[in-house]
């Protein structure tokens, strides 16, 4: 099985090799072009907040999603480029048309109001996310290595979302341990290596390991802190050996801040409830009663003040 190439970037697909044949053409045009047509179709209707259309489109797209027999009719490239983008657009759709459950992973609709005008209920949703995975590791040829990572991430992803880090959890330890040799050499060569197999082959390395990275990042920092399970995120970074040293003490130094909160915090927090308590006027030395009083008349205006005085200074004496 070819290994996967880890962030395709979506190119303008060239014509199908087989024209002719009956597997490369729905309807009356070629399939290729079927495909970026109903791309471009949900991609419009979901800017324009209308659900239903882009998710009826991506149910027709991913049906021909099948990496195996896209690769008999256009090669490996178009073809992974072909479902990595509508299948990352399936779940950009399905993310927003859905909100958290009250029950953990599960999707439900969001509320919609009655005025719109795109108030289709939606065919063939799916409940949880591990049934979306599953599509998407049938349409990768059945095993989780296979899938991309620019397709794990968003599902992944929208796994958190829904709260539902053991399902996200899963996902990446299978995506982990089903990676093909090929593509562990990609990760674990030196920068030094890359021009061994030319400019191609450093682009895919390059991109393989910022890839990694990233999932090994939602994996340790998110996930299983999510789970409470910091033990193994450590014991993670200790063992593999196609994270870069920098990446690792990195990692371990943002896991060190989840286990223990930094002390400052408080120490601020302290700081700061005693910054907001009244400060005390300073003592002013009493003045006698005749020169309060003189005070007093001098800062007003009025002739009345000076009158009230000499009242004040002819009972006293």
């Amino acid at each position: 099985m070819p290994a996967p190439v880890l962030g395709p970037a979506f190119e303008d697909a060239a014509m199908p090799r087989h024209c002719a044949s009956s597997k490369a053409l729905v309807g009356d045009r070629p399939l290729i072009a079927r495909l970026k047509a109903m791309h471009q179709k949900a991609s419009r209707a979901l800017i324009l907040g209308q659900g239903s259309i882009a998710w009826t489109q991506c149910l027709e797209a991913i049906q021909y999603c099948n990496i195996l027999k896209l690769t008999d009719e256009y090669g490996e490239q178009q073809a992974r480029q072909l479902c990595c983008r509508l299948w990352i657009l399936y779940i950009c759709v399905l993310s927003s048309m859905t909100e958290v459950a009250e029950e953990d992973g599960k999707l439900q609709l969001k509320h919609r109001p009655k005025a719109m005008v795109d108030d289709l209920e939606p065919p063939r949703l799916p409940t949880t996310v591990r049934q979306v995975w599953d599509l998407i590791m049938d349409a990768f040829g059945g095993y989780a290595g296979n899938v991309d990572s620019e397709v794990l991430v968003p599902t992944v992803l929208l796994c958190l979302k829904l709260r539902d880090a053991k399902t996200a959890r899963n996902i990446v330890e299978a995506w982990l341990a089903t990676l093909s040799d090929d593509t562990m050499y990609l990760l674990q060569s030196h920068s030094s290596d890359g021009h061994i197999g030319g400019a191609e082959r450093q682009r895919q390395q390059t991109m393989a390991q910022a890839s990694y990275l990233r999932v090994c990042e939602l994996y340790t920092l998110h996930i299983l802190p999510q789970l409470g399970d910091l033990p193994s995120a450590y014991d993670f970074l200790s063992m593999t050996t196609a994270v870069p040293m920098s990446a690792k003490n990195e990692f371990t130094r943002r896991l060190d801040t989840l286990r223990t909160p930094a002390p400052a915090a408080k120490k601020k927090k302290k700081k700061t409830k005693h910054c907001l308590q009244k400060p005390k006027k300073p003592s002013r030395p009493r003045l006698s009663d005749k020169t309060q009083l003189h005070a007093e008349s001098t800062i007003s205006a009025d002739g009345s003040s000076i009158g009230n005085l000499n009242a004040c200074l002819n009972a006293t004496n």
